[in-house]
C-alpha cells in the first residue's frame, strides 16, 4: 500500500510538470474515488473509544503471539506489547481529560446562569448583609485571585507540553518514514521480515506520539476551561462583594459572637498551656535523671547516650511548644482588640487622630506578622530536615543497634510534633494579618470619607508634630525643628541688615562725618562682617545652642577645610573661570579625549555632559582648564566632514566624480555654500581612491554619522546603477617559469626511520634544489 502511494506522488508529480493537459484525466481519476457518501464525523469520545478498542485487539493478537512463543519470543514483539500497552493508557487518559474538560465547561454555563442571576438580584443573603459575609466574601475573593495565578501558569505549561509532544510526534513521524522507505527499496528477502518489523514498531511510536499530542491539546484545553470556571467564579465574587459592601452593618451580635469565639480559643489554648507545662516538668526530670545515669556510667553505653539526647530534645520541644502556644494567645488577644476597634470604626465614628493612630499601630503589627511568617516557615523547613535525617539514620541502623533505634524513633515523633504545633501557629499568623489587612481597609475608607475642614486640622496637627520635634540636644538643651527654622531666617535677615547697616554707614554717615572714601569702605566692609557675626551669635543662642560647642568643632573644621578642600577649590575657582569666559556653554557640542556629548549643565564644582548613549558624566570644572578641549559649535555648528571611498583600476574616474558631487548635492542636510569638493587622492594597491567634501550643520551627536551613512548609502545605490565597482583587496602571484618547477612529494615518518627517497623533478631528473613558487 505504501509502495502504490509512493508511486501514485511520483506520477502526480510528473503530470503537473508535462503540462495541463494531461492533468484533467488525473483529476478526472481522483475524483472516480471511492466514499460517494461521506458519513457523520463522529465525536472526539467516539473516536477515543473506536481507537481503544482497535487497540485492545491489536494487544490481545500480540500477547496471544507472546504466549505462543514463550521464553523465545522475539524482543520486536515485546516491544510492540510495551507500546501498545502505552497507547492503550494514552487513550485512557484522554478519556478522562475529556471527561474533566467539557465537566469544567458545563460548570462554567452554570456559573455564567449564576452571575447573571447575581448581577439582576444580587446575592441570595437577605440584606442588610452582616460584616461576616463581608469579610467571607472578600477571603473567598482572595483565594481565588491566588488560585488564578497556579492555573494561568497550568495553562502556560499544557501549551508548552503540548508544542514538546508535537515536535516529538514530527521525529517519530520522519523515523517512520525513513523505515518506510528502507522497506520499499529492500530487495534482499533475508531481511525483508526484520524490515517489517522496524516499520511496525516505527508505526506504534508515531501512534503513541500521536495520542500523546492528543492528549496535550486535551489537557490544555481543559486547563482552558478551568481557568474560564475561576474567572467566572472571580467575577461572581467580585459581584457579591459590590452588593454585600454597599449594603452591610456590623451589629453588636456580630462583635459579640467573634468575642466569644476568640475567648473560646484562648481558653482552650491556655488549658493546653497548663498540660504542656506539667509535660516540661516531667522531661525536665527525666532528661537531668538520665543525664546522672550517663555521667555515673562508666562504659560507652551508645544506647543510654542516645536516651539523654532523646530526652533533652523533649524537654526542649515542650518548651518551644509552649513559647508557640504563648504567641497563640498573645495573638487571639489582638485579635479581640482588633475586632473591637473595628466594631467602632464601624458604629462609632471615632476622631481622625484616633483612626491614624490605629493605623500606625496596625501597621506596625503587620510587619510583625510578616517576620513571624517567614520565621516559622524557615523553622518548619529546617524542622523536615531534621526529620529526613533522623528517619535516614534509623534506617541505616542494624539489629546490633536495637538500643539506639528504640530512642532515635521518639525524636522523630517529637519533631513532627513540633512541627504540628509550628503549622498551628503559622495558621494562627496568617488569621491575625487577614484580620489587620481588614482593618486597614476599613480605616482606610474612613479616612477617605474625612471632610475638608478636618483635613486641614489634621495638616496643622501635623505641621506643630513636626515643628516640635527633636533633632537632637546639646547641654540638656533641644534643638528642634522650629528652633533650626526660627535661626536660619535669623541669620538671612542678619545677612540683609548687615549689609544695609554697613552700606549706610559706609555711604552716608561716615562721610559727612570727615573720613575719606577708601577709610569709609574699609570700615563698611569691617563692619558688615562684625554685624554678620553679631546676627550668628543672637541666632545662635535663640535656639539654644551653646557657642562651647563650636570650640572643638572649629578646629575639625578647619583641619578638613585644609586638607579636604583643595580640589573643591580647585573646581569652584575653573568653574568661576567657565562661567565668566565661557568657552562652553550650555547645549555645545564638545569633546575631551575620548568624551563627546553635549553640554546639559554648568555647575559651581563640575559640569553635566551627555553622551550619545544617553548617559550622563559628571565632568570636574578643571578638566576643561587642564585639558584640550574641542568645541564643536563655540562659534558656529557649521564642520567640514568627508567620506572615502575606493573604485577598482580601470573605473571611469570622471564618472566617478561626478556620481560622488550629486550625492552630496541632492542631500538635503549638506550645505550648499561652501561648494562641496571632490578628490582623486590616491592610486592605492587595490584600488583608485576618492575623498568627497563637505559642509554640514552639526547640532546634535548623531548628526554627523547619520549623514555620512546616508551617503554612502547613496554612493553605493548609484555605482551600481553605473556598473561602477567598490574595490575590495586583491594579491596577484607571479610564477618564475623560465625553468621548471620543482615540486616535491613528502611523506610524515617517525623519528629513526630511514631517510625518504628523492622526489623526481618534473622534467624527469632526480632534484637537488628548493622549491620556487
Amino acid at each position: 500500500m505504501s509502495s502504490l502511494l509512493s508511486k501514485q506522488a511520483i506520477a502526480f508529480l510528473a503530470v503537473a510538470v508535462i503540462g495541463f493537459g494531461i492533468f484533467l484525466p488525473m483529476r478526472a481519476f481522483s475524483q472516480s474515488a471511492p466514499a460517494v457518501t461521506e458519513p457523520a464525523k463522529a465525536s472526539l469520545a467516539e473516536q477515543i473509544v473506536t481507537r481503544q478498542a482497535e487497540v485492545t485487539a491489536e494487544l490481545a493478537r500480540v500477547e496471544n503471539q507472546i504466549a505462543a512463543a514463550g521464553d523465545e519470543a522475539p524482543e520486536s514483539a515485546l516491544r510492540e506489547k510495551e507500546l501498545l500497552d502505552r497507547i492503550d493508557l494514552l487513550l485512557q487518559q484522554e478519556h478522562g481529560a475529556l471527561e474533566q474538560k467539557e465537566e469544567s465547561e458545563a460548570t462554567v454555563e452554570q456559573l455564567k446562569r449564576d452571575l447573571e442571576q447575581v448581577r439582576t438580584s444580587g446575592p441570595s443573603e437577605t440584606a442588610p448583609y452582616s460584616i461576616l459575609l463581608l469579610d467571607a466574601v472578600r477571603e473567598e475573593l482572595r483565594t481565588l485571585r491566588g488560585r488564578m495565578a497556579t492555573i494561568e501558569a497550568g495553562v502556560v505549561a499544557a501549551a508548552e507540553a503540548r508544542e514538546q509532544a508535537r515536535d516529538t510526534l514530527d521525529k517519530r513521524e520522519a523515523a517512520r518514514r525513513r523505515a518506510t522507505e528502507t522497506k520499499e527499496g529492500n530487495s534482499n528477502e533475508s531481511k525483508s521480515i526484520e524490515l517489517a518489523r522496524q516499520v511496525r514498531l516505527s508505526e506504534l511510536e508515531s501512534r503513541a506520539a500521536a495520542e500523546a499530542l492528543q492528549l496535550r491539546k486535551i489537557e490544555e484545553e481543559r486547563q482552558r476551561a478551568l481557568r474560564q470556571v475561576f474567572e467566572t467564579r472571580i467575577t461572581i465574587a467580585t459581584e457579591r462583594e459590590k452588593w454585600i459592601a454597599s449594603d452591610s452593618t456590623f451589629s453588636q451580635d456580630d462583635l459579640r459572637a467573634k468575642i466569644v469565639e476568640l475567648q473560646s480559643k484562648a481558653d482552650q489554648v491556655r488549658q493546653q498551656l497548663e498540660i504542656q507545662q506539667s509535660r516540661i516538668e516531667f522531661a525536665e526530670r527525666a532528661w537531668l535523671e538520665a543525664k546522672g545515669r550517663h555521667s555515673a556510667n562508666t562504659t560507652n553505653d551508645a544506647a543510654l547516650a542516645e536516651e539523654v539526647s532523646a530526652r533533652r530534645l523533649a524537654f526542649q520541644v515542650h518548651q518551644r511548644e509552649r513559647a508557640l502556644m504563648t504567641r497563640r494567645v498573645e495573638r487571639l488577644v489582638l485579635m479581640k482588640e482588633m475586632w473591637q476597634r473595628r466594631f467602632q470604626i464601624w458604629r462609632e465614628n471615632p476622631d481622625r487622630a484616633t483612626i491614624s493612630t490605629w493605623d500606625a499601630d496596625t501597621r506596625v503589627l503587620l510587619d510583625g506578622f510578616d517576620t513571624e511568617h517567614r520565621l516559622q516557615e524557615l523553622e518548619l523547613r529546617d524542622l523536615a530536615k531534621e526529620r529526613v535525617m533522623l528517619q535516614s539514620r534509623l534506617e541505616g541502623l542494624g539489629g546490633e543497634d536495637a538500643g539506639v533505634a528504640q530512642w532515635v524513633h521518639p525524636q522523630i515523633v517529637l519533631k513532627a510534633s513540633l512541627g504540628e504545633a509550628s503549622d498551628l501557629n503559622l495558621t494562627s499568623i496568617e488569621s491575625a494579618r487577614r484580620l489587620a489587612e481588614r482593618m486597614l481597609d476599613d480605616m482606610g475608607t474612613e479616612l477617605a470619607t474625612i471632610g475638608v475642614g478636618q483635613r486641614l486640622s489634621d495638616l496643622w496637627k501635623s505641621v506643630l508634630t513636626i515643628w516640635d520635634f527633636e533633632i537632637t540636644s546639646i547641654d540638656d538643651r533641644s534643638i528642634t525643628v522650629g528652633k533650626v527654622v526660627i535661626g536660619l531666617v535669623l541669620l538671612f535677615l542678619g545677612f540683609f541688615l548687615s549689609k544695609l547697616i554697613s552700606t549706610w554707614l559706609g555711604r552716608r554717615v561716615l562721610p559727612r562725618l570727615g573720613m575719606n572714601e577708601g577709610a569709609a569702605a574699609a570700615f563698611r566692609s569691617i563692619s558688615f562682617y562684625l554685624l554678620l557675626i553679631g546676627f550668628v551669635f543672637f541666632a545662635l543662642r535663640t535656639i539654644n545652642v551653646p557657642l562651647t560647642a563650636f570650640t572643638i568643632l572649629g578646629g575639625a573644621v578647619a583641619i578638613g577645610v585644609g586638607f579636604g578642600s583643595q580640589n573643591i577649590m580647585n573646581n569652584f575657582m575653573s568653574g568661576l573661570i567657565l562661567i565668566a569666559e565661557r568657552p562652553v556653554r550650555v547645549g555645545d557640542l564638545i569633546q575631551i579625549g575620548e568624551l563627546y556629548g553635549i553640554v546639559q549643565h554648568l555647575g559651581a564644582r563640575s559640569t553635566r555632559v551627555l553622551t550619545g548613549t544617553n548617559i550622563e558624566i559628571v565632568v570636574p570644572n578643571s578638566a576643561f582648564l587642564e585639558n584640550n578641549v574641542i568645541n564643536w559649535t563655540l562659534s558656529e555648528s557649521k564642520v567640514r566632514i568627508h567620506v572615502c571611498v575606493g573604485v577598482v583600476y580601470g573605473s571611469p574616474t570622471r564618472e566617478v566624480t561626478r556620481l560622488l558631487r550629486k550625492v552630496v548635492e541632492e542631500h538635503g542636510r549638506v550645505l550648499k555654500s561652501p561648494a562641496p569638493t571632490v578628490l582623486f587622492t590616491e592610486f592605492a594597491d587595490n584600488s583608485l581612491n576618492f575623498e568627497v567634501h563637505f559642509w554640514i550643520v552639526m547640532r546634535k551627536i548623531m548628526d554627523r554619522r547619520i549623514i555620512e551613512s546616508d551617503i554612502r548609502y547613496r554612493i553605493d545605490n548609484l555605482f551600481n546603477e553605473a556598473s561602477i565597482v567598490i574595490a575590495f583587496p586583491q594579491r596577484d602571484v607571479h610564477l618564475d617559469t623560465q625553468r621548471p618547477l620543482d615540486i616535491r612529494v613528502l611523506s610524515g615518518r617517525l623519528p629513526g626511520e630511514a631517510q625518504a627517497e628523492p622526489s623526481l623533478a618534473t622534467d624527469g631528473s632526480e632534484s637537488s634544489g628548493h622549491t620556487t613558487s
